[in-house]
């Protein structure tokens, strides 16, 4: 209570600077700015006291948080009230002030209105395991092996047609949500950034379409024939600008749902085709990878993925609606935006 009626008074304070005549004397000065308690509670009920500066950015608050509790800023979530605090922004402009409670969510779901996925892979690397090659799903057990990849904070970079990141083999097909944050250093014809090939068939996410390649293309086949385009199903996206800008960011999310495709950008929904000749069919799919430096690239046509992915995640048996996406987008993380090449 003393620190909520400081803070009061603080304010009140600074209402009166501002109608005194002297205010143009103090403009020039700059008082040194005092840390303040900040409170976080675990969903335990734990709570901590942090002091700390309210001009100190979400990051650095999560790391005086991994000293008292051990877990990795990657691995936290800080929610005030309703919203989901980001790393890079100062925690006065997130509207943090003393002795505010936040809470912390570690490795759980954090949206109630969209359902957890049955797959994430999150490439985004901690300064101490940037060498990483083997990445844990965080919902299911399939874990990513990547192949000629760098990692960095903003997630794994694909550089030539060895880059790509082993998925492993598992059974999907059918009503299917993709998502996935991605930035192309090279948008080419036919560069999958998503592959999957069995005997059923392949499904390949890429750009392509033009010879520039800055579109979005899903592509199925309904068997185990080679990837031609009198096999094609699926979708074909563009816009005026190209559905992909080179070295830009974009947060992407597919449904595919009977015989209807759906593409969105950055949470908005670009395109929906509705009678698509086929789906992906259900069974085991023995060979799932992402930058398309494996599998695809054995079949003899169109390019590889060159740029940067910082996570994938996957719904089964699940067609996300568009109120769900656009959730997505908002909270999606930071780390991958708004980052010069």
């Amino acid at each position: 209570m003393g620190l909520c009626k400081s803070r009061l008074a603080s304010q009140s304070q600074r209402v009166q600077d501002a109608a005194s005549p002297e205010r143009e004397l103090q403009t020039y000065e700059s008082e040194p700015e005092e840390p303040v308690d900040v409170f976080v509670t675990t969903l335990s009920g734990q709570e901590l006291c942090i002091r700390c500066l309210l001009s100190t950015s979400g990051l650095a608050l999560k790391e005086q948080i991994e000293k008292l509790k051990g877990h990795r800023p990657k691995h936290q979530r800080l929610i005030l009230g309703t919203v989901l605090l980001q790393n890079r922004a100062s925690l006065e402009s997130q509207g943090v002030r003393a002795g505010d409670s936040l809470h912390l969510v570690v490795g759980c779901w954090l949206l109630p209105e969209v359902p957890s996925p049955d797959h994430e892979w999150d490439f985004t690397a901690d300064a101490d395991d940037s060498r990483q090659s083997a990445f844990r799903d965080a919902f299911g057990n399939l874990e990513a092996v990547g192949h000629n990849v760098t990692r960095d904070e903003h997630g794994l970079h694909f550089e030539d047609r060895r880059s790509h990141v082993s998925l492993g083999e598992w059974s999907w097909g059918g009503t299917t949500t993709f998502e996935v944050v991605l930035r192309y250093s090279r948008a080419t014809l036919n560069a999958p950034f998503f592959f999957s090939t069995d005997a059923r068939g392949h499904v390949m996410l890429y750009s392509g379409g033009t010879t520039e390649g800055n579109d979005l293309k899903v592509w199925i086949t309904p068997d185990g024939t080679a990837v031609h385009n009198s096999y094609m199903c699926g979708v074909f996206v563009r816009d005026a600008q190209g559905f992909f800008e080179n070295h830009e960011w974009a947060h992407v999310v597919i449904t595919m749902q009977g015989t209807t495709c759906s593409a969105y950008k950055d949470g908005q929904l670009i395109c929906t085709k509705r009678g698509m000749r086929c789906a992906p069919p259900e069974g085991l799919r023995q060979r799932n990878e992402l930058g398309g430096g494996g599998a695809f690239a054995g079949h003899g046509c169109g390019s590889h993925f060159q740029g940067d992915i910082a996570y994938f995640r996957i719904w089964h048996g699940q067609a996300l609606a568009a109120s769900q996406v656009a959730s997505l987008y908002r909270n999606h993380a930071d780390t991958t935006f708004n980052v010069q090449m």
